[in-house]
């Protein structure tokens, strides 16, 4: 027996080396393994915890209401049957909890090692025991050395147990890790796509030449909005198209084509006129458009309103101020 002693002995210095080897690998992986635990326990909380609470407590409601006896008989095993799942669900939550303690000082490395450090002295003193032995066998050279020697070997079993299952999470954490890692890469580049493509999608502003804003008229007046469009974002803008809309009675606008909205529309009733623009490129400059305007009869301020849209882009409804004086004199 003092060759087993001795081999236990040894077992436990190994042991104790592979504990230090398996912490400095885990104690690298214990943020991602804390991380991957939270994942785990919000999903088990969201799609099965909450399920069964919502399930117990619908049928602790029909219940209430229930008057059959063997209705009330089988929704009672119902609900113990979900509160053996819904205990299940929380030992399960707790397991997920305590998983990343494994990776820890007092897990990983702590407290494996305390018991291959009791079992080694258990092993070393059974040993100690057997070979000082008197040449006349007794209780006390005999089975004492046994008691103590199982008691290392029982030590070495739980140290072991908790190698593995800081081993397990190790590889848990590792292959969800090169997941989330991929999983992480391709948002990422899936992110920097759609940036790209959003820089790369035309933006176009209106900018109004003459008269010098802000815009003042005289009442009946007509005359002239010169504007060019300024591309801020993108190379090219295609197949562009301006509206200006007006509301019922106040600008219109004479010598080019027009209609009215409808009552469905965002600006309903309101006149509308079109310019159409070929294209707009970054850097150059196109030549200014020109939209007649006739001012109302009446004097106030007014919004002439504007939208812009090409392929890909719609600027959405803004508007131009203009305030419409008492009637000027003209110069002779």
């Amino acid at each position: 027996m003092n060759i087993v002693y001795q081999f236990t002995a040894f077992l436990s210095i190994s042991l104790i080396a592979i504990v230090v080897a398996v912490f400095v690998v885990g104690v690298s992986l214990l943020g991602k393994a804390i991380k991957r635990s939270t994942q785990e326990k919000t999903q088990v909380e969201k799609n099965n915890k909450e399920e069964v609470q919502t399930q117990i407590a619908e049928l602790k409601e029909t219940l209430s209401d229930c008057t059959d006896k063997n209705k009330i008989i089988a929704f009672k095993k119902d609900i113990r049957s979900l509160e053996d799942r819904l205990r299940k669900h929380e030992n399960q939550i707790k397991k997920i909890e305590k998983s990343p303690n494994f990776l820890t000082v007092n897990g990983g490395i702590l407290h494996p090692g305390i018991f291959l450090l009791l079992s080694l002295v258990c092993s070393l003193i059974a040993a100690g025991i057997s070979s000082n032995a008197n040449i006349y066998k007794n209780f006390l050279t005999t089975t004492i050395p046994v008691i103590i020697w199982l008691f290392g070997v029982f030590l070495i079993y739980a140290a072991m147990r908790m190698i593995i299952n800081s081993l397990k999470i190790i590889q848990d954490v590792a292959m969800t890790s090169d997941e989330a890692v991929l999983r992480d890469n391709v948002e990422a580049l899936t992110k920097a796509l759609r940036i790209h493509e959003t820089s790369k999608k035309p933006i176009l502003e209106l900018y109004i030449l003459r008269p010098k804003c802000p815009i003042k008229v005289g009442v009946d007046e007509e005359f002239t909005i010169e504007f060019d469009l300024t591309l801020k974002q993108g190379d090219m803008g295609k197949n562009i198209e301006v509206y200006f809309f007006s509301a019922p009675d106040e600008f219109v606008f004479p010598n080019m084509d027009t209609w009215h909205q409808d009552k469905l529309s965002k600006v309903p009733n309101y006149l509308s006129t079109r310019i159409k623009i070929n294209e707009v490129k970054k850097g150059v400059r196109c030549y200014s458009r020109h939209l007649y305007v006739k001012a109302p009869q009446k004097r106030s301020k007014f919004k002439l309103l504007y939208q812009i849209i090409c392929d890909g882009y719609n600027s959405g409804i803004k508007e131009i101020q203009i305030k419409v004086i008492k009637k000027r004199k003209r110069k002779k």
